[in-house]
């Protein structure tokens, strides 16, 4: 068996030279590659296998995985989430876990991130948020769902105008938000919206009619608001998609339209304490999905 030799002295020196020389040459990369020799020398004392690679790949953009304080801070988004914190007295929420943390956004309590790390979903319902709610979140341009409903402790305003930018919208609650003024007729181009939750607030004015537009609509809750008298708009005939329909204590005067009848996928159907007046359509009747029905306060006839 040939037995193998040591190298000489002098090919550690020139090894020794060389690791310098591109130090200089290719300065950025000379962290990584300490860090990598760095680490294998401390799984070497642990006993364990070195990492594959000598050096270990730094992140290119916002979108890659991982973790490093870097990376997290470029995010376009983190900023948004840190002003909402912030401004709506984070350190007292009832769950903050891993908020202002260098964890991935992902992994911040109510938050889902898609694969390029860019907020989706923001859901803090009930989560005790205090203070105003900050226009950086318009900035969170990917999101698909946001869910601030049941934070009664915001501050008095209308409903954020930078909203209008959320194309990607699918899911808006701001029930019991504290929202103030009328509802935006400009909700109405978001049209990739199932539901819409406006609830329990003290918003006032007509019901824009532009929110026929919104015909992939599964969920329409506008109760408990002081708007304007007026019948029970027809243009939700088009609606077909509705599942959950609450108009209940929004002053909602005349008889109960026959075509609700025709919106077959209903569930939930919401019109109690208004002013509405005549018989109970039959045509409720053909209404085979439904399983929660209020008509109480009204002056109905044949109950």
């Amino acid at each position: 068996m040939k037995t193998l030799r040591p190298l000489p002295l002098g090919a550690f020196l020139f090894a020794a030279l060389l690791a310098a020389l591109l130090a200089v040459a290719l300065p950025n990369s000379a962290a990584p590659l300490q860090a990598a020799v760095e680490d294998h020398a401390r799984a070497a004392d642990a006993g364990l296998p070195p990492a594959k690679s000598i050096v270990r790949q730094q992140p290119d953009s916002i979108g890659q995985t991982g973790s490093s304080p870097a990376q997290v801070t470029q995010s376009p988004d983190r900023a948004a989430l840190v002003a909402l914190y912030n401004a709506t007295d984070g350190e007292n929420w009832t769950a903050n876990t891993n908020w202002l943390s260098d964890k991935p956004l992902g992994e911040w309590y109510g938050v889902t991130t898609d694969a390029q790390g860019r907020v989706t979903e923001l859901d803090l319902g009930g989560n005790n948020l205090t203070g105003p709610i900050p226009s950086e979140l318009g900035n969170l341009t990917n999101l698909t769902t946001l869910g601030l409903y049941a934070n009664r402790d915001l501050d008095d305003g209308e409903i954020p105008v930078w909203l209008s930018g959320f194309a990607n919208l699918t899911w808006l609650n701001l029930g019991g938000t504290n929202r103030i003024g009328t509802i935006p007729s400009w909700l109405g181009a978001l049209t990739n919206l199932n539901g819409l939750i406006l609830r329990e607030n003290r918003l006032t004015g007509p019901i824009p009619s532009e929110l026929g537009n919104l015909t992939n609509l599964t969920r329409l809750d506008i109760y408990w608001n002081d708007l304007d008298d007026g019948e029970i708009p027809n243009w939700l005939s088009g609606l077909t998609e509705l599942e959950h329909l609450g108009l209940g204590d929004t002053n909602r005067t005349g008889p109960i339209p026959s075509w609700l009848g025709n919106l077959t996928n209903l569930r939930g159907l919401r019109l109690g304490r208004n002013a509405l007046t005549g018989p109970i359509p039959p045509e409720l009747g053909n209404l085979t999905n439904l399983w929660l029905l209020y008509l109480d306060g009204n002056s109905l006839t044949g109950a």
